[in-house]
């Protein structure tokens, strides 16, 4: 029987001679455009014992039939693609739910809602089992995964497989069963010293890391478990990230967040649907629109988010949570680190010589204080010396003021005595009468004690306080003049002789008449002898 003829080509030969170009201009704009990702659901914990291979796919594609045989409407004519998660030859009791592309985008809409009317009778007709939208898309889903730590003593080397590790891997894999936790594969992380285990139930992987150890009786050991890898849960399709908050505290940054996606509106109603954390990765914030049209512009807008929010609060663009997931982190770290090397070096360069300019700085600027408050002290001792002196110097000064107001004051009474002796000499010089001379006798004897009074006082004043004097001298005082003879007194009587004797007085310093005279045997003021008359 001859082969029947093959269909017309789709391809057709280039018409000469026209005007079209054999090859359009490339629209760039479809590469700035993004596309959708992570549209698909994953279903964990279809654990069939008797066949790990094949028995969670065939489990599943049984429960989708019996579901759609039951239904009505679109869950009964969407068609679905499903696939198992296994890694190579490895098991895995996870499956994944796509769409037929027969059921193209509406309006530029994914019809993820027909996945969802899925997810949701999936997850009613078998509550055992978690359906959930993809968090990632390699087809390695960390939530199956527990870390035991330190299963080796020393780290591998790369490119070099120990025997021994898969049977040390081994007799862990049956420690967890035989404790009621069934794995579907094992191997060590990396060249580290802990093995990574996928395991067959959702709820084991909880319970295991709630518990935080296991002990393995073959190896006579308690080893500590830990979540598999980083990896935030999806609750929603298009979920986008936004890395960068230090704890879930950080109010002002995830609210500049909430408003810088609450700007994105549609007829005057807000599009964004929900804000959430992951318990488990606080540094994170996960943001819903309402549909990909939104997370679209969402992510076409990333540079405006990097210029008022990320810049301010040093947070990360948003990204789908699909792609951030599915992100090797490990080898993209390594390339940034490697790629950004020299700039790093020269920050860090910039960075030492701030840091050293600043220190000279400080140095100089220590140095000139210094300087400055020990000028500062000299200073402040010289004044408080000068101060001091200055103290003294008045307290001298008010001294020696004091001794020469009290000088003046003893030599004013002084003056005063010497001028009342003068004139009480004269009156016994010349007496009226008897009473009259003894009254004057009287008058000088005192006299004389109140001189001599008045001089020990400022001999006394003198010795005391006689280097104060020295202080602030007053002007020099000139010699005493001599003194010149009283004018003479003229007689009343000028007809009659005086009473005195012209012979004067004897030698033992009684008068004419023999009687004792005060005045000639006074030592202090000398007193003239009155002329006589002619």
């Amino acid at each position: 029987m001859p082969d029947p003829p093959l269909p017309n080509s789709p391809f057709r030969g280039r018409v000469a001679h026209t005007a079209q170009p054999a090859i359009r201009p490339l629209d760039t704009s479809l590469f700035k455009k993004p596309h959708p990702a992570g549209d698909f659901l994953i279903v964990r914990g279809i654990y069939i014992p008797d066949d790990l291979k094949n028995g969670p796919l065939d489990k599943l594609n049984e429960r989708i039939a019996e579901i759609r045989a039951a239904a009505t409407g679109d869950l009964k004519h969407t068609r679905l693609v499903t696939a198992s998660l296994a890694q190579l030859n490895g098991f895995s009791t996870s499956c994944s739910i796509r769409l037929d592309p027969i059921h193209g985008p509406e309006k530029g809409e994914p019809r993820v809602d027909l996945l969802q009317e899925w997810a949701d009778a999936l997850a009613e007709r078998s509550p055992f089992w978690e359906v959930c939208w993809a968090p990632r898309g390699d087809g390695r889903d960390r939530r199956m995964w527990v870390r035991v730590s330190e299963v080796f003593a020393t780290e591998g080397t790369k490119g070099v497989k120990d025997p021994s590790e898969e049977k040390v891997i081994s007799t862990i894999r049956t420690g967890f069963d035989d404790a009621g936790f069934q794995t579907m594969d094992g191997y060590r992380l990396g060249q580290s010293k802990h093995v990574i285990l996928t395991m067959a139930r959702p709820g084991d992987v909880d319970h295991l890391l709630r518990k935080g150890k296991i002990t393995i009786p073959a190896l006579a050991r308690d080893f500590n478990l830990w979540s598999g890898g980083r990896q935030l849960e999806a609750r929603a399709p298009f979920e986008l990230v936004v890395g960068g908050f230090a704890s879930n505290d950080d109010s002002a940054a995830l609210e500049a967040c909430r408003s810088w996606f609450g700007t994105f509106h549609r007829g005057g109603t807000p599009l964004l649907v929900e804000t959430r954390t992951d318990p488990k990765e606080s540094d994170f914030a996960i943001f819903t629109m309402h549909d990909w049209t939104a997370t679209a512009d969402v992510l076409s807008s990333v540079e405006d988010f990097q210029a008022t929010v990320g810049s301010v609060y040093c947070l990360t663009n948003p990204t789908l949570l699909y792609k951030f997931n599915s992100a090797t982190t490990k080898s993209n770290v390594q390339a940034t680190i490697t790629a950004n090397a020299d700039a790093l070096k020269e920050a860090l360069a910039a960075v030492n010589n701030r840091i050293d300019a600043n220190e000279r700085d400080a140095r100089a600027r220590d140095a000139e204080m210094k300087a400055r408050l020990t000028n500062i002290d000299s200073t402040l001792s010289t004044v408080v010396a000068a101060a001091k002196d200055l103290a003294q110097k008045q307290m001298d000064q008010s001294r020696s003021l004091y001794v020469m107001q009290q000088e003046n004051t003893l030599s004013l009474q002084l003056a005063r005595i010497d001028s009342e002796m003068y004139n009480a000499r004269r009156e016994f010089a010349h007496p009226v009468d008897d009473n009259e001379k003894k009254e004057a006798g009287a008058t000088i004897a005192t006299l004389k004690a109140q001189r001599a009074e008045v001089d020990a006082k400022l001999a006394a004043l003198r010795g005391v306080y006689g280097s104060l004097m020295l202080v602030a001298p007053g002007p020099e005082i000139q010699p005493p003049q001599p003194a010149t003879a009283p004018p003479p007194i003229p007689n009343p009587n000028p007809n009659k002789r005086p009473r005195t004797s012209l012979n004067g007085p004897s030698p033992n310093g009684d008068d004419a008449n023999g009687r004792n005279d005060p005045v000639q045997n006074s030592d202090d003021v000398p007193m003239p002898k009155a002329p006589t008359s002619g």
